[in-house]
Parts: structure tokens; sequence; C-alpha cells
């Protein structure tokens, strides 16, 4: 009987794969096909908005009602020296032994004296930190002087006048209620700080190319030239707005293109393959949004930016294959860098980015680090779709109000 065989004599056999290798193979492709997973990076970005955006919602419930107690200004008093053991002794035991004064105490409180059922009045008494006399005063007295705060008149020193202020409990009050107006006053009171703002990308996708200018040459003089910076800022809330005329994003690198030709020279034929991919996007954006106190100096919050791009720079592999009279004769691969003009039909020339923002604050000048994801394409097929961007910044205000 003939005996079937897939190979010739000459030849090696085939070694096909054992099945349960094949189906396990096809099962993981199928995984990763229904279920995609993207770079941890991305998982972090998005986590960490939504933890921002649920700090910016939830803090204005969390500070609600929480004002900081008016503490009392601290009071010292003065005892003053009790009469004499000579006075309460017999008359046998006032020759025998001297009267010795007990010593004056300090008794220092934040608290009102209590009133007693008979009072001994101090000669003195130190009110933050000036020794006033005190006058005492009678019962009737009580009843009709308006100045009598626990059974005595407390009377600052004299002025260069002459002239004696009554501090009474009343004024106290009102005083403290005239010190929480005014700061109740400087906190809702809006202040608008307008200056200079530079900002520089941080290159996740790598630094080649990172300072190229339209005409694909290094540019560094684009990274200094700043935007517009404006924010109003009400207490612990601020809104910010920012222009960029000189907006740069760095793109990953990914094929939009794939382009075929043939050129003949003389007797030579040359098949050449293009792969085009994006590296670099040029052009201006807006930013607005909204940042919180956070502690002391450090601000967090989300901004959208608004992107318009201009220009883009790419980069073309090719690779060459030499066919002289039907044989291959030959390869060469070299790559170029350009910039598009009509291959804008592949991309959108505007997009928009959420991001979320930390900043430290002073009073002149502000650093701050934003990072997001483009909520819009650039790609209209295929190429670089949603991007990542994060950015440095600093800002000098030269104008406050």
């Amino acid at each position: 009987m003939a005996e079937w065989r897939l190979y010739s004599d000459g030849d090696l056999p085939i070694s096909v794969p054992p099945v349960d290798m094949a189906w396990e193979d096809m099962r993981s492709r199928l995984h990763n096909r229904t279920h995609p997973e993207g770079p941890l990076w991305r998982k972090l970005l998005l986590t960490t908005i939504l933890l921002l955006s649920w700090l910016v919602i939830l803090e204005p419930y969390r500070s609600m009602n929480h004002t900081a107690p008016i503490k009392p200004s601290s009071m010292s008093y003065t005892l003053p020296s009790l009469p004499s053991r000579e006075q309460n002794k017999p008359s046998h035991m006032a020759s025998t032994e001297e009267s010795s004064p007990l010593p004056q105490k300090q008794l220092a409180t934040s608290r009102s004296p209590k009133k007693m059922a008979n009072p001994v009045l101090p000669d003195t008494m130190q009110l933050t930190g000036n020794s006033v006399p005190l006058t005492d005063v009678t019962d009737d007295n009580r009843q009709t002087d308006p100045t009598n705060v626990a059974g005595f008149t407390v009377s600052e020193p004299s002025d260069s006048t002459g002239k004696r202020n009554t501090v009474t409990k009343d004024s106290t009050v009102k005083l403290i209620a005239e010190q929480k107006e005014e700061s109740r006053k400087e906190i809702e009171k809006w202040q608008f700080n307008a200056g200079l703002k530079w900002e520089a990308q941080i290159p996740t996708t790598g630094i080649s190319g990172y300072f190229d200018g339209p005409n694909n040459k290094t540019q560094l003089w684009r990274s200094l030239i700043p935007g517009l910076f404006l924010e109003a800022v009400q207490g612990k809330n601020s809104l910010h707005f920012s222009f960029m005329p000189m907006h740069t994003q760095m793109v990953a690198s990914k094929t939009f293109r794939i382009q075929n030709s043939l050129v003949q020279t003389n007797d030579t034929t040359i098949s050449r393959e293009e792969n085009k991919q994006l590296y670099k996007l040029l052009g201006m954006s807006a930013t607005i949004g909204y940042a919180r106190n956070l502690h002391r100096n450090w601000w967090y919050g989300l901004s959208f930016e608004a992107a318009w791009w201009q220009q883009a720079l790419a980069t073309s592999d090719v690779k060459d294959t030499y066919i002289v009279g039907g044989q291959v004769n030959g390869q060469k691969d070299y790559s170029n860098r350009y910039k598009i003009s009509e291959e804008w039909i592949y991309f959108n020339k505007m997009q928009i980015f959420l991001q979320g923002d930390l900043s430290y604050r002073k009073q002149r000048w502000q650093t701050g680090l934003s990072a997001g994801l483009a909520l819009t394409p650039l790609s209209k097929g295929e190429g670089p779709a949603s991007m990542f961007r994060g950015s440095i910044s600093f800002s000098y205000s030269f104008l406050r109000r």
C-alpha cells in the first residue's frame, strides 16, 4: 500500500504544533481582542483625575460651617495683699510676734471673674499686659453704671491727654464682631492677577526633535516665548485663564500612512515603500480652569485646554528595493523628516484636553504640574488618537488688583 507523505524525500518533514498549544494561543488572542488592557500610566491618570474631581466637588461641603472659634483675650489679675495677722490675733499675742503679710499671688484666667457673696476687690488688675487701677462701686452704682463689669469698673491708664478709656464687656464684644466682619469682607473680596506664563511639555514619548521648529531644525528660542496669564482669587477659590502662542505636543510614534511606488532609472527599477509617522505638533492653546486651596500654598484643581494645531512634523521611513533584470539587486533603508501639508486631511486641527492641576503659589509667582488626556482624537483614521499630555509651568504676576 502506498504511503502518503506531505514532503519529498529530500525535504525535512513539516512540524505541526501541538493542538493544546494552538488552542491556548487562540484563547489568548481572543481575550486580548475582547478585553483590551491599556497601559498602566493611563489607568493611574484616570484614577488621579477622578480623585481630584471628587475632592473639588466635596470640598465646599466639607468646609461648610467650620469656622474657627473666637478665643477671648486672656486677662491676668493681681490679688491684693491680705491684712496682716496682727489685726486678727488676740491682744496678749500682739507684742510677741510681728505681722507678716502674705505674698502676692498671680492668677491667670481666660474667663470673667465670678460674683461672690462678699467679694474682695483687688487694688490693681493687669489687663493684656498693663496694670490698671480698679475703682470700687456700691450696689446702687452697679445697677445704673453702664461700665460696670462683674461688680467693678475697669479703666485703662490715662493717655497723653489725661483721658481714660473705659473697657466694658459690650465694647469688647463689639470689637470682636467688627474684626470678624472685616475678616469676612477680606475673604469675600476678589483679587485679580495678570502676568506671563512659561510652559514646557514633559517628554513622555522621547526627546528626539523636542526643540525642532517648523523648518525641522532646532529652535530653542521658541520655548522661551511666554504666554498670557490671568487669575481671579476669592478666599480659597481661584479661576484662571492662560493663552500660549507657542504650544507644542510630542506625539507617540504610530504609522498613519503607508505609500508604495515604483521609480525607473535606466535599467534599474526601484520599489519604494514609505512608512509615515507624526512626531510633533505646533500651534497655540487656551486654558481655563478652577483651583482650590489644599493646604497653605498648595492648590489643586481641574482645567480644560483647547489646542489649535497649525503645523505638524513627521518622519518617513523609506525602504528601497533595487531590481535589475527581474532580480533583486539590493536594498537601502533611510529616514526623512518633513512638514506635512496635503496630509492634514488625515488629522483634526483642534483638540480638547481635560487636565488635573497641582500648583504651589506665592504672592507674585506660582509653579504647577498638569496632566491629562485628549477628549477628542487627533487622527481621523490610522495614527495617534487620544494623546496623553503632561506639562510643567511657571507664572509671574506683574499686575495685582
